[in-house]
């Protein structure tokens, strides 16, 4: 359960990024009483996750066009076995190319670690 948030992105060495389509649900708090269903999801030794907050993938550049999960997913995908803090930087360089001098509108907040066992 994401509670409304953005999928993470989950990589593995096999596989690279891709987005885990889980358990999705309305923001928390959204409105009393919602039901939240539970979800949950194994990480490997050495796999990755990045999450992040829909300022990342809906970013837009002079002419509205967003950012999007695709391009987000490309940027991941790089370079996989570099240090986490390259690979946000990798994502967020993506994002500064796309959007260039277009206003930011929105927070860009991003999670990203590997798991070590």
């Amino acid at each position: 359960m994401n509670a409304g948030h953005e999928y993470p992105a989950i990589c593995n060495a096999q596989e690279g990024f891709k987005l885990y389509e889980g358990i999705h649900g309305p923001f928390a708090v959204a409105v009393g009483g919602t039901k939240y269903t539970a979800g949950s999801f194994e990480l490997a030794p050495g796999d990755i996750l990045f999450q992040y907050t829909d300022g990342i993938t809906e970013a837009t550049d002079a002419d509205e066009n967003m950012f999007r999960e695709d391009r987000m997913i490309e940027a991941l995908n790089k370079d996989i076995t570099a240090s986490v803090e390259d690979i946000d930087a990798a994502v967020r360089s993506a994002v500064a190319d796309f959007v260039m001098d277009a206003p930011q509108f929105d927070d860009m907040t991003t999670l990203v670690f590997r798991y070590k066992g």
